[in-house]
């Protein structure tokens, strides 16, 4: 079994330059998964050369924000793309509220 892991940020809950908020990218057999997606996930898979369209789940720990803020980012990213697959999104309850509160706020 082939796996990569590539931890895009660890900065906590204050991210600093080089270094931002928490999520780390997991590759594994063809299959790429998100855990967690705090501010600068983009910033750090565009800086890998990691594709994002290859995303099939974000995986979220807890709703803090150092772990979701670069979520409605995401989002819009991928809304603006054509995806062959829906982009999955796994966390605990809360998750759900967020996410319809940045798709209704976030046009």
């Amino acid at each position: 079994m082939n796996m990569e892991l590539f931890v895009l940020g660890s900065g906590g809950t204050m991210p600093l330059p080089g270094r931002f908020l928490t999520s780390v990218l997991l590759r594994r057999e063809g299959e790429v998964f998100l855990f967690d997606c705090g501010e600068g996930t983009q910033v750090s898979l565009r800086s890998l050369n990691l594709k994002w369209k290859k995303i099939g789940a974000i995986l979220i720990s807890h709703t803090h924000a150092d772990h979701v803020t670069g979520l409605p980012g995401m989002l819009m990213l991928s809304s603006q793309v054509d995806r062959e697959e829906p982009l999955v999104i796994i966390g605990p309850p809360r998750i759900k509220e967020f996410v319809e509160a940045s798709r209704s706020t976030l046009e």
